[in-house]
């Protein structure tokens, strides 16, 4: 089994003693008692249990120093997310803890990709033939009505659904536009001490515009992009705020540009040695 560690410290209040770190544990960040008992600085734990993590703590020096830390064991997920219906290919390869949750991946996905994050998404794993397939989305968006059968993805792990190694599924991004994206699980692996997670590792080509028209909308706005004589060309360049065609360059990608995108997005688990 494929197992790495997380730690993390954080201090404590003078006044915390040895019997709070049970309490602590079971700390539950949506009970307004608890929110006010404990400072923010303790809610750390939340974010583990929202992660899904499994962790281990150890209080020490309770007399003066207040050390507090805890341990989350977890594997680490290489996943390939490649857009479909395009081509030359778009994709991007990302490792990611197997027991943060989907809304996790989603984030990741959204800023590995280089999407705006302002359209529905979900997550679609199909089934054999004549079955419904497990869909997986954010169902707390406001003034909009999640599907019946829909799951909430704060609550779902990646390791509660993905099964191993070759298990994918279809995130789709934008209803109108359509943008599938083929998520496939590659590997299981073990983390490396001292890399932070989520991490894009390797990727091609720029994302697409938002809202250019999904896969057959960019395949024209490239090609009105290459043809100075097409009477949509000067709206084009407009559009995307740029001079001329060269400003856009469907062929670049630059895994240090994505990875700070990720690292701006949401705290990263920092694996230590």
């Amino acid at each position: 089994m494929h197992v790495g560690w997380v730690e993390w410290k954080i201090s404590l209040p003078r006044d915390f003693h040895i019997e709070q770190a049970d309490r602590l544990r079971r700390f539950d960040p949506e009970n307004l008692e608890d929110s006010f008992r404990f400072p923010l600085e303790l809610r750390i734990n939340a974010l583990l249990d929202s992660a899904g993590c499994h962790y281990e703590y150890n209080c020490s020096s309770l007399r003066r120093g207040y050390a507090f830390s805890m341990k989350s064991a977890f594997v680490v997920y290489q996943i390939k997310i490649a857009l479909k219906n395009i081509q030359p290919p778009i994709w991007r390869r990302i490792l990611i803890p197997a027991h943060v949750t989907f809304h996790v991946l989603h984030e990741a996905i959204q800023n590995a990709m280089g999407w705006g994050g302002g359209h529905l998404h979900d997550f679609d794993f199909r089934r054999p033939a004549g079955f419904p397939g497990r869909c997986i989305t954010d169902t707390q968006v406001p003034d909009v009505e999640p599907f019946d059968d829909a799951e909430e993805e704060r609550k779902l792990k990646l390791s509660d659904v993905f099964r191993g190694a070759g298990h994918r599924c279809v995130y789709t991004y934008d209803f109108g536009d359509s943008w599938e994206h083929d998520v496939l699980l590659e590997k299981v692996l073990d983390p490396v001490p001292g890399m932070e997670y989520p991490v894009c590792i390797k990727g091609k080509r720029q994302c697409p515009p938002e809202d250019c028209g999904g896969p057959w909308g960019y395949e024209e706005l490239l090609a009105i992009l290459s043809d100075p004589k097409h009477k949509e060309h000067a709206d084009m360049l407009e559009w995307l705020s740029i001079e001329s065609p060269e400003d856009f360059d469907p062929e670049e990608f630059d895994a240090d540009i994505v990875n700070e995108m990720l690292r701006d997005a949401s705290p990263s688990l920092i694996l230590s040695s």
